[in-house]
Order: structure tokens, then C-alpha cells, then sequence
């Protein structure tokens, strides 16, 4: 089984070998809900989306050629593949780790390029950074926001569900939305499409939120080789024939509200 968190922000003055703790023992909490046990054999798998001048895949990746100093016991190790990485722990074995993008639109929408490290500028049309971020071989992923999908960028992902591209895009769900709302209705559109539904944490910048990785995302019954991982996950998720499953709990409505204001607090004071 594989446990894919796939909407994963590392963000400043966050302990990273505590943020891999964390995340396994997510990942083991959602093994235990979904199957009954963990087993020795289940991966787990990190998806980065990084937004731009932010870089901790390659904080990580120079970790890997750096010399062991004994001061920390997770080990990172490179991969054949320049977009993941292999973190590996004495208690808490492996979490591979692949890198990705997060890009804003000029319409104001998202996309994830899920499997690249490779920069791509924000401000171009929805439907322009689509082609981009599959012309790096990456995965598209629009993720769900909070009011991002309605009015006129709800029409314009309108579009989108219905264009044609090189490869399927995907819509993306995470763990910040409130349980009791009902599911948008771009969700239930893209299911009749046949269009998978990505689920990630999306921890916000706030000083616990890193607690939250591993916690919200999908599972599959298949492996990936640590060694390609990236490749492996993509070629799997591109093959309609695999069956994608959601684990985890959305949010609960006084956290979504207490959260809401914290962001608009935080924005008007770097608008400042």
C-alpha cells in the first residue's frame, strides 16, 4: 500500500526532522484507521508544492551529499531521479519525498506541478501553466481554496474541466476544508469526467501546522521503487485502472474559522 500526502508545504523555522516524525507517525495513524495495522511494507510518500523563492527540496537534497555528523538520525538519500528523495530513520524507516511546485494563475487560481523542481513563473493563464507544468513531465493538480472555486474562477476551472490537454489534470482536495459543507460542485463535475481527486494536508504557515502533514491524503494498493518514485507514482496515478482512496478527516468549523482570520490577519500585516 502507498499513503500519498499530495499538497505539502515545509514552511520557515519549521524543525525538518521533526516535521519527518510527524509525518510518519501521521502516515502510521491513517495505516491504522484505514487498514486495522501498519505494515512494515506500506510506503509513505510527501508531495512538496512549493511556491516560488522557497526551496526546501534542495535544503533537503544538500543534506544528502553532506557528511554525516551523528548530531541527527534521520538520514537523507538521493535518488536516481533529480525530483525525490529517500529520508530514512532507525524507528521510523523511509518516507520518500518528491518534490513539486505551487503556481498562481493570472486568474488567481492554483496549480500544483506535482514531480519537478523546476521553476515555473507565476502570473500566466490557467490553461498556459497547465502545458507548462506538463512539458516538465509533472502531474497538473488545481487544489481546492477557500472561496477560489466560485464567481468568476469557478467559471474559468468551468472551462478547464471541460478542455482537453496532453495529459488528464486532476482536481485537488485538503485536509482545511470544513466537513460539514457540501462537497463543491467542480468535484462531483470532474468525477463524471473521470478525473481523479488528489487529496493533501495543505498546512498553513503557522507554527503547528507542520503537525498536520501525513494526516489528509490517498492511498493505493501498489508500490513505487524507492529509487524512482516520482516516475513510479505518476505512471501510476496517469493509469485510469488504479483505484484512488481518501483517508483522513477534513476540518471542523471553529478551527476553519479561527484559521480564516489568522490568514487574513497574517496577509494585512505583510501587506504593511
Amino acid at each position: 500500500m502507498i499513503y500519498v500526502d499530495a499538497h505539502v508545504h515545509i514552511h520557515e523555522d519549521v524543525n525538518l526532522d521533526m516535521l519527518l516524525a510527524s509525518a510518519v507517525q501521521n502516515f502510521q495513524r491513517a495505516e491504522e484507521h484505514f487498514s486495522g495495522s501498519v505494515n512494515q511494507s506500506s510506503q509513505y510518500v510527501m508531495c512538496l508544492t512549493e511556491i516560488q523563492a522557497v526551496g526546501k527540496f534542495q535544503e533537503l537534497k544538500s543534506r544528502s551529499n553532506a557528511a554525516e555528523t551523528g548530531a541527527c538520525l534521520w538520514q537523507i538519500r538521493a535518488t536516481r531521479e533529480d525530483d525525490s528523495l529517500v529520508a530514512v530513520h532507525p524507528d521510523f524507516g523511509e518516507l520518500i519525498i518528491i518534490a513539486g511546485r505551487q503556481i498562481v494563475t493570472s486568474e488567481k487560481l492554483e496549480v500544483l506541478a506535482l514531480g519537478t523542481d523546476k521553476p515555473i513563473p507565476d502570473g500566466d493563464s490557467i490553461s498556459d501553466i497547465i502545458n507548462a507544468v506538463q512539458g516538465l513531465d509533472a502531474l497538473a493538480v488545481i487544489p481546492w481554496g477557500f472561496g477560489k472555486w466560485i464567481g468568476r474562477r469557478g467559471a474559468v476551472l468551468d472551462r478547464v474541466l471541460r478542455k482537453s490537454y496532453h495529459q488528464p489534470i486532476f482536481l485537488g482536495d485538503n485536509s482545511g476544508r470544513p466537513k460539514h459543507w457540501r462537497q463543491p460542485p467542480h468535484f462531483l463535475e470532474a468525477r463524471k469526467r473521470g478525473m481523479r481527486i488528489l487529496p493533501g494536508s495543505d498546512p498553513l504557515p503557522f507554527p503547528s501546522e507542520f503537525k498536520r502533514i501525513g494526516s489528509f491524503g490517498f492511498v493505493m494498493e501498489d508500490s513505487v521503487s524507492s529509487s524512482n518514485a516520482s516516475a513510479d507514482l505518476k505512471r501510476l496515478l496517469l493509469d485510469e485502472k488504479r483505484a484512488v482512496h481518501t483517508y483522513g478527516q477534513l476540518e471542523n468549523p471553529f478551527r476553519f474559522m479561527r484559521n480564516q482570520i489568522a490568514m487574513q490577519y497574517r496577509i494585512r500585516k505583510e501587506r504593511r
